[in-house]
């Protein structure tokens, strides 16, 4: 060998050692963005690119492409008669000169004006044509096995850095795909969410109206029921004065318009529970808390109930403790309410002339009245109910009411912050006790009014 053979052979060993120093660090696409640069230096080329085939290798799309001038913007192209096509098929292609006269067809050659041609093929881990290396030149050249040589020594490089960027975008797209399913999943997940929401909510206001058709229902029946009893008795008690004005004695017309009178007044109490449950719904109750003395109260309540219901049942008032010179904290309506109407109904649900007893008591944070009648008792599968308009025990149709009282008690209860429980047992009788909060010795307060 020549000394002037053996200072090429050292001058493109060291071209080689250097493009593999410069390029060993990089990655992906800064990895090919160099080395197609570093090549079209040291070479001399017109231009260095790396390709990419397409699945049927009949088409090649840049991914890095250098000229003189740098880095150019990628190209695709067909490879069919080019000699990009030969290289599908073989390692390596080269054409040291006269390459547009070989591959006229190749528009792009003779476009770019090129003479010489270096190429070789890309493979994969399983050793399938992925991608091309080549150089161009717009002049002849004459060490092609040489520019084959380097090319080919990164050729294993850029064809794993090559399937390393497909597995990537491989990996990108299934990423973006999943991304979109997961967001697509949560979509449903929401609109199925929604629309289970929307049935509940139809499901619900479908429950409320059937409730208020029932509400409705009942106090129609209720009202046309209730009414029509003490009109009977106003019409045929007129009638009578009417027909029998002249014949009457003073003091058989005191009496028919007594009865007129206590009609009338039972009406009135009607109309006042509806209207009492119809601020209660609409949310329009309101109280005045006052201190009251407890002993008073419920004596003047006990007093009322038993002469209006004509002194049939003995009323005991129980106080083991004491506590009837207590004042409690109340309003006085929403008291009376509870206490009349609990009582009332003891008296009307005992057996004959059997005595009802009310009881006074106190825990750390309450004042306890319980009202205890020995009648007809309350079904356990009724008791959940007995505070809601218009409800009545099966065993009381024989017996006058509107289904109302019972729930005015739940209301006036609620008013003051205080709790009702209820004990029965049917053919024995019903225990209701009411928890009343114990509050400061204050003259008066007043809550919640609208």
């Amino acid at each position: 060998m020549s000394n002037t053979e053996l200072l090429t052979l050292r001058s493109q060993l060291k071209t080689i050692e250097e493009v593999v120093s410069s390029n060993f660090y990089n990655l992906g696409d800064k990895f090919f963005e160099q080395l197609v640069l570093e090549l079209s230096d040291r070479l001399n080329a017109d231009y260095t690119f790396v390709g990419e085939l397409n699945s049927d290798s009949s088409k090649v799309e840049t991914i890095s492409l250098a000229g003189k001038q740098g880095i150019l913007d990628n190209f695709t192209y067909n490879l069919k008669d080019t000699p990009c096509d030969l290289l599908t098929n073989q390692p390596a292609c080269s054409y040291s000169q006269d390459v547009c006269l070989l591959f006229s067809k190749d528009q792009l050659l003779v476009d770019m004006g090129i003479e010489a041609y270096v190429g070789v093929t890309l493979f994969n881990s399983k050793f399938i044509p992925t991608g091309i290396l080549v150089c161009l030149f717009k002049n002849k050249i004459e060490n092609t096995a040489f520019i084959e040589l380097l090319l080919m020594t990164f050729a294993s490089r850029a064809g794993a850095e090559l399937e390393h960027i497909k597995l990537y975008n491989k990996l990108e797209r299934n990423k973006i795909k999943l991304l979109k399913k997961e967001e697509e999943e949560k979509k449903q997940a929401n609109e199925l969410a929604y629309a289970k929401e929307r049935i509940a909510f139809q499901k619900e206001s479908l429950a409320k109206e059937k409730e208020l058709n029932e509400l409705k229902s009942k106090f129609v029946s209720m009202t046309s029921h209730e009414f029509r009893t003490p009109l009977s008795a106003i019409n045929f008690a007129a009638g009578s004065i009417k027909k029998y004005w002249a014949k009457m004695e003073p003091i058989m017309l005191e009496e028919k318009l007594g009865k007129i009178e206590n009609q009338v007044l039972h009406m009135t109490n009607l109309l006042d529970d509806i209207l009492i449950i119809g601020q209660a719904d609409a949310g329009k109750t309101g109280s005045m808390l006052l201190s009251i003395n407890l002993g008073s109260f419920i004596e003047e309540i006990i007093n009322e109930v038993y002469h209006s219901f004509e002194e049939s049942n003995e009323i005991e008032l129980i106080d083991r403790e004491g506590l009837k010179g207590t004042d409690i904290f109340i309003d006085e309506k929403s008291g009376r309410n509870i206490f009349i109407n609990l009582l009332s109904n003891a008296v009307k649900f005992s057996q004959g002339d059997s005595k009802v007893t009310v009881e006074l008591s106190s825990e750390k944070d309450y004042i306890i009245i319980s009202i205890t009648d020995f009648g007809i008792g309350i079904s356990k599968s009724e008791i959940q109910n007995i505070f809601n308009p218009f409800v009545r025990g099966k065993n009381v149709d024989l017996i006058q009411g509107t289904g109302l009282g019972l729930s005015i008690v739940k209301e006036g209860i609620d008013v003051i912050k205080g709790e009702i429980t209820v004990n029965s047992t049917v053919g024995k009788g019903s225990s209701f006790i009411v928890k009343i909060p114990k509050k400061n010795k204050k003259a008066k307060k007043q809550i919640g009014i609208n």
